[in-house]
């Protein structure tokens, strides 16, 4: 059964309570404009199929969207392959959402190379509760990178640190 088609592309979904989805869209090709939307399986039946709703759009500054992850059940996490940086998405009780920059650093940079367009940035992100940890991996730069994230605040702390290079990872 499909739920959906969105008109952009799908670049990320997270699913921070059970049955409830955040879901980020962008216009990679076009004019980049990227959305966030809640789609809420709880009540899911073949009779009541539910829709996505959008909760944010994001700053004219996102630019291609590219994986999310949580930090808890009202805290996402976006990475952008080309703005070279990671999205922090505030889930309000209200139902919409906030969004700010929760980190920018060089290890997250796509290439100025235009051989190299096509080549993203920071590309996958993943969160670790055991090791409190935000892992990312950056094509363009052969990185496998991490950083470290106060339990409290949900905020990085320090900067990103190697954990491996030479390879060109995905996701």
């Amino acid at each position: 059964v499909v739920l959906h088609t969105f008109e952009q592309n799908v670049m990320g979904i997270v699913e921070p309570e059970p049955d409830i989805f955040y879901i980020a869209t962008c216009n990679l090709l076009t004019d980049h404009a990227s959305f966030l939307y809640k789609l809420d399986l709880r009540s899911f039946s073949s009779e009541s199929i539910p829709k996505p709703v959008q909760v944010l759009q994001f700053p004219e500054r996102a630019r291609a969207l590219n994986g999310a992850t949580c930090l808890s059940s009202n805290v996402i996490l976006v990475a952008d392959s080309i703005a070279n940086l990671i999205w922090r998405v505030d889930l309000l009780p209200t139902g919409q959402a906030t969004v700010r920059v929760w980190l920018a650093h060089e290890s997250m940079a796509c290439s100025t190379n235009p051989a190299l367009a096509d080549c993203p940035g920071i590309n996958g992100i993943k969160y670790s509760t055991k090791f409190e940890y935000v892992y990312y991996t950056t094509t363009v730069q052969k990185r496998f990178s991490r950083v470290r994230v106060d339990k409290d605040t949900l905020e990085a702390v320090g900067d990103p640190e190697l954990v491996a290079g030479g390879m060109m990872g995905d996701d």
